[in-house]
């Protein structure tokens, strides 16, 4: 996949050198570097893990492509011991980017075997040793992959299959996993959403702008022609975003925070269109890195879950807990239980001695007698309620308080405010002046009901209404009595 940054930089040169660097266009998508190597680098036959003898058995397989390539495999499983049967095991297929080989799933042999399951490799179709001339970023890669998964379901020896798939591998395990529900888990590391996004990406990263975002996806429409007409394959089906909605199998997405190359927000927005269980996860590093160990460590105890027994309705949750946990979980529930009880029944003792204190306390008192009946006494506020009473009975008064200063202020104002221009008169004088009525003063004056109305909208209880409009006829008069008189 790397090397469809030839695409982009090619277009540096603009218009002018389209026809120039079309073929190195072409070829930087169907032709990449092909990874080179030796049956030598892939390690020993045999070798021990975990105390266990394991062997890596090579082999072909004849690919379900047009061409029927024939691919270079490796099957890394436990030596039966002599006379035994080989054990039925869960296997992972690792699916390596566009220009790399099987040689890049050497790196998680530990984390599948400790898993307890197989490690499958292979070289796709036109990459490493497999036969084949041309790669398709995933359209005829997943032809290969159901060569292998037919392969390994009928060997026997195969109980559930997973799939870890790497960039170009990545989608490859996406446009498989639609047409084979029965996969057990998918790890989908470094995906791209579409191509044409991707290219667009890449365009503008390489030229920094430069070069139009429309002039690239120009060029991919006739690339795409040349490619269709040359492989047999459309550029515009890969894109996995669009079938993600149909896939209905557990998998983790990740991506690296610094990947420059296909940007981490490709393989959030699949899982976020993703129909089965899913989890992202993102970790520091660029689309070459090595992954962390903590990746690796997630991804061991996701195949543990995902790839042996019937699938769970949460993977994510803890479900998979060895007996003395369970056994060490029932414990804890039960000592928790048991101190429940015990707290139960104390408050029940103490609410019986307080019944019977306060029943002695009556009958000895001159108003006991034993057919009175006896209720519960009130229980003692804490603290903290009586504290919350004061608090609220001096923030009422206060209340109280500034509505009757507020009132009487009103009353005031209103009886030192200007005196009101009187109406005009119907008749004028002789030489056309109008005459005025003369200026009289205007005193508020309030109905009982009104005063009554408004003291008691101030908050104060009836009976002080009452008692002080006996005393005063005025509200500023009453509001004053009753606040002296509290």
């Amino acid at each position: 996949m790397e090397h469809v940054n030839k695409l982009v930089e090619k277009g540096k040169a603009g218009v002018g050198s389209f026809q120039e660097g079309y073929e190195q266009l072409v070829q930087a998508i169907i032709r990449p570097p092909r990874s080179s190597y030796n049956s030598k680098m892939l390690g020993p036959k045999r070798f021990m893990f975990a105390g266990r003898i394991y062997h890596r058995q090579d082999f072909d397989i004849c690919s379900h492509r047009p061409d029927r390539s024939m691919l270079k495999c490796s099957h890394f499983k436990p030596e039966p011991k002599d006379g035994e049967m080989p054990l039925r095991r869960p296997c992972v297929i690792f699916l390596h980017g566009n220009a790399a080989s099987r040689m890049e799933g050497l790196c998680i042999i530990k984390t599948v075997l400790a898993a307890s399951a197989d490690l499958f490799l292979f070289d796709f179709g036109g990459s490493g040793l497999s036969e084949g001339e041309y790669v398709s970023l995933g359209h005829f890669e997943k032809e290969d992959l159901e060569a292998v998964v037919n392969r390994l379901r009928h060997s026997d020896h195969v109980s559930s299959i997973g799939l870890w798939g790497r960039s170009m591998g990545a989608v490859t395990a996406l446009l498989y996993a639609v047409r084979d529900p029965s996969i057990a888990g998918m790890v989908v590391d470094s995906p791209f959403t579409d191509l044409r996004t991707l290219a667009g990406e890449l365009c503008e990263k390489e030229t920094y702008g430069a070069v139009p975002s429309w002039l690239a996806d120009a060029a991919l429409s006739v690339i795409r022609v040349s490619i269709q007409q040359r492989v047999g394959f459309d550029l515009d089906e890969l894109c996995p975003i669009s079938i993600a909605s149909q896939i209905n199998i557990p998998a983790i997405f990740a991506a690296a925070d610094e990947d420059d190359f296909i940007y981490p927000h490709h393989a959030r927005m699949i899982e976020e269109e993703y129909c089965g269980q899913s989890r992202f996860m993102n970790f520091e590093g660029d689309h070459n890195s090595d992954r962390p160990k903590e990746f690796f460590a997630d991804v061991r105890r996701f195949f543990m879950r995902t790839l042996h027994g019937e699938r769970h309705d949460d993977i994510w949750s803890d479900k998979e807990r060895t007996r003395s946990d369970v056994s060490a979980a029932r414990q804890e529930s039960e000592a928790e239980s048991e101190e429940k009880r015990k707290v139960k029944e104390q408050k029940e003792r103490a609410a019986a001695d307080s019944m019977k204190l306060h029943k002695d306390q009556l009958m000895m008192s001159p108003f006991g007698a034993e057919n009175v009946p006896i209720s519960a006494p009130e229980p003692e506020p804490s603290e903290a309620e009586k504290q919350a009473e004061a608090s609220r009975r001096a923030a009422a008064a206060a209340r109280r308080e500034r509505a009757a200063e507020d009132a009487a202020r009103r009353a005031r104002e209103e009886s030192l405010s200007p005196q009101r221009r009187a109406p005009r008169s119907p008749a004028g004088t002789g030489n056309g002046r109008e005459i005025f009525a003369p200026q009289q003063a205007a005193a508020p004056s309030l109905e009982k009901g009104d005063i009554k109305k408004q003291l008691l909208g101030l908050g104060f209880s009836a009976s002080q209404v009452e008692k002080a409009m006996v005393r005063n006829s005025t509200l500023e008069g009453c509001v004053e009595w009753v606040l002296t008189s509290s």
